[in-house]
């Protein structure tokens, strides 16, 4: 995964996946997943409205920012990018494009932001999002994830309803009691198998 900046409005990160466009293009068309998917936002609302908006509000933790707008989410002119639009801040989109590669697709994100005048440059730069990186990693994980447990009974309804419908903080406590848990058992397991052999 790579991250390339090239002018003041617009940023993007890339990286390279095992599944076909088509997976992956399935996988981005459900929005608030992979808004969810971000650890850097804590929704207060996400919600999918009846004329394919979505209303949206909560906390940025990569700059501090408090959100409150509404996102389209649509396809392109090209019929290929599915492009989030925002109606204040900014950003003005996020572009998804996915293209076919060598071992299986590539997904590019594409942050586009509006250019402030010089005189309100430094005022609007703190609204910067600067979770683009964290959020491709993420995004990046849970497609592969996805891909390989998809198979799974039950397994979409307990990512979507269940841990995504979680804050990232609560996530990573959940990891973290996960692993201190599994950590304890293999203690126990070393004392009791050193017990038994001694």
């Amino acid at each position: 995964m790579s991250l390339l900046v090239t002018e003041a409005d617009a940023a993007w990160a890339k990286m390279d996946l095992p599944l076909t466009p088509e997976e992956v293009r399935g996988f981005i068309e459900n929005v608030e997943r992979v808004l969810r998917i971000n650890p850097c936002i804590e929704f207060e609302r996400l919600l999918v409205m009846p004329n394919g908006f979505l209303s949206v509000a909560g906390r940025n933790d990569s700059n501090n920012q408090v959100f409150d707008t509404e996102v389209q989410f649509v396809t392109d002119a090209n019929g290929i990018d599915l492009v989030l639009r925002y109606n204040s801040g900014i950003k003005r989109e996020t572009r998804f494009a996915v293209a076919p590669c060598s071992h299986g697709s590539a997904l590019t994100i594409t942050e586009i932001y509006d250019t402030p005048s010089s005189a309100e440059h430094e005022r609007r730069l703190v609204e910067v999002d600067r979770s683009l990186v964290p959020w491709a990693a993420g995004l990046r994980r849970h497609i592969v994830q996805w891909w390989r447990w998809q198979w799974l009974p039950g397994y979409d309804w307990f990512v979507q309803r269940f841990w995504l419908a979680m804050p990232p903080r609560q996530r990573r406590l959940a990891w973290l009691i996960v692993w201190t848990t599994l950590m304890e058992f293999v203690v126990f397991l070393v004392v009791m198998v050193a017990y038994v052999t001694s």
